[in-house]
C-alpha cells in the first residue's frame, strides 16, 4: 500500500444534535451549483460532483474550502477545511466544530469505492466475522516480530466501532467472546498523527508559543490579507510561524492520547495496513502479522512515540490557541522529527525551555 493517511476514518453514529446539524448543512450544500447528490454513512457525508480531469485534487480541495467559507459567512456555522488525509479521502474534509461530522467531496463519475486500502479496516472486520460465522468461534491473535501479541480466545463477534467516543474512547473495532470485550485501535504504519489536539493541547500550545516569541526563538508573520479567514462573519488575520514546535509530552499525555479511556488494560493498538498476506489461518485460529502490537507505553515503537506538534495550517482557526493559521496535533516521532531525525523543529518542554532532540534508540523501529 503506497498511500499515506493521517487519520483512520470509520463512520460514527450521530447523536440527536449532530443529526439536526447534519440535516441543516446538507440542505445548504444541496443548493450549491454542481452538487449532484450527497451520500450519507453515519458521520461521513460524500458530496458528489463532476470533477475535471485535470488537477482533480486541487479542484476538490477548493470546493471544500468554498463550502466551509459559505457555512461560516452566510450561515454562522463553525465549519473549517481540514487538510489531513484520511482513509476516506486523501484530499481532506470539511469539519464542523463540536461534532463528528466530516464532509468529503467525491467525483460523481467514479462509481463504487475501488481505491486501494480504503476498505482495509472493514476487510479486517469481515475476515474475522466470516470465520466466526463458519466455526462459531475462533481465536484471534495480533502479533509482531518483537514477540508482542494480543489474543482474543474464542471470539464470537467483531464489529467496527467509533459509535461511542465519550470518555475519549479510541477503539476502531471491538472483539468479544461472551465474557470479555476487547477494544482495538487500528493505525497505519505511515500514519503521522494520533489526533488533532487543538482542544486538548491548545491552551498549553498558546503559552509555549508566547514564551518562544518573547525569547526571540520564534517569529510570527502575518500573511497577506487574501489569506484571511472569515469565522462567524468576523475577518481574522492568518499568521505563520518561523518553525514548527515539538513539545515533549508527559507520560500521562501519551497514555491519554494513545490509549484514551478504553484501550488499556485489556485492549491495545495494532499498527498495520492489513493486506492479504498479513492474515494466516492455522488450526482454527487467525494470526494477523502486524508492524507493531502495543498494549502499553513501553511497547510503542520509536517511530510511533507520541509528541505534541504545533504547526502552520493556513485554513485553521483553533479557538484555544487564538492565532489563526496555527494548529496543534498529537503526532508520531517520525512526523515530528523526520524518519531519519532530519527535521529541526523547536523542541521544548512544557515550560517552553529548549531541550536536546531525541536520539535513535533502535533504527529498526
Amino acid at each position: 500500500m503506497d498511500e499515506s493517511y493521517d487519520i483512520i476514518e470509520m463512520p460514527q453514529r450521530l447523536n440527536k444534535d449532530e443529526i439536526n446539524q447534519k440535516n441543516t448543512i446538507i440542505g445548504i450544500i444541496k443548493k450549491i451549483k454542481g452538487v449532484k447528490e450527497i451520500k450519507e454513512k453515519g458521520s461521513q457525508m460524500s458530496i458528489m460532483i463532476d470533477v475535471p480531469t485535470k488537477k482533480q485534487r486541487e479542484y476538490r480541495i477548493e470546493f471544500m474550502k468554498n463550502i466551509a467559507n459559505l457555512l461560516q459567512t452566510k450561515h454562522k456555522i463553525d465549519a473549517q477545511y481540514d487538510s489531513r488525509g484520511t482513509t476516506a479521502s486523501t484530499s481532506g474534509f470539511v469539519s464542523v466544530a463540536g461534532t463528528n461530522l466530516k464532509f468529503y467531496v467525491k467525483d460523481a463519475r467514479v462509481q463504487g469505492d475501488n481505491r486501494r486500502g480504503v476498505a482495509n479496516e472493514l476487510n479486517l472486520v469481515k475476515l474475522i466475522k466470516d470465520q466466526i460465522d463458519k466455526y462459531g468461534d475462533i481465536d484471534v491473535t495480533f502479533r509482531d516480530d518483537r514477540g508482542v501479541a494480543l489474543t482474543v480466545k474464542k471470539a464470537t463477534n467483531v464489529a467496527g466501532t467509533g459509535t461511542d467516543t465519550k470518555g475519549r474512547k479510541k477503539a476502531d473495532l471491538i472483539i468479544t467472546n461472551g465474557v470479555d470485550t476487547i477494544p482495538i485501535s487500528l493505525k497505519k504504519p505511515n500514519a503521522g498523527f494520533y489526533e488533532s489536539a487543538d482542544s486538548l493541547f491548545g491552551e498549553r500550545a498558546r503559552k509555549i508559543i508566547d514564551i518562544l516569541v518573547q525569547k526571540g526563538l520564534l517569529k510570527l508573520t502575518k500573511l497577506p490579507a487574501e489569506k484571511d479567514l472569515i469565522v462567524r462573519g468576523v475577518r481574522k488575520s492568518v499568521y505563520q510561524m518561523s518553525s514548527e514546535i515539538v513539545v515533549e509530552p508527559t507520560p500521562q499525555d501519551a497514555v491519554q492520547v494513545m490509549f484514551g479511556g478504553d484501550l488499556n488494560p485489556k485492549g491495545g493498538i495494532v499498527i498495520q495496513d492489513f493486506q492479504a498476506h498479513h492474515f494466516i489461518m492455522k488450526d482454527g485460529q487467525i494470526f494477523i502479522d502486524c508492524y507493531a502490537v502495543i498494549r502499553n507505553l513501553q511497547e510503542v515503537p520509536e517511530a510511533h512515540l507520541m509528541y505534541w506538534l504545533i504547526r502552520n495550517q493556513s485554513t485553521r482557526n483553533a479557538t484555544k490557541i487564538g492565532i489563526a493559521g496555527i494548529k496543534a496535533d498529537a503526532a508520531t516521532m517520525t512526523r515530528s522529527f523526520g524518519a531519519k531525525l532530519e527535521k529541526k523543529p523547536l523542541f521544548v518542554n512544557m515550560e517552553g525551555d529548549t531541550i536536546a532532540p531525541p536520539k535513535p534508540r533502535d533504527p529498526s523501529v
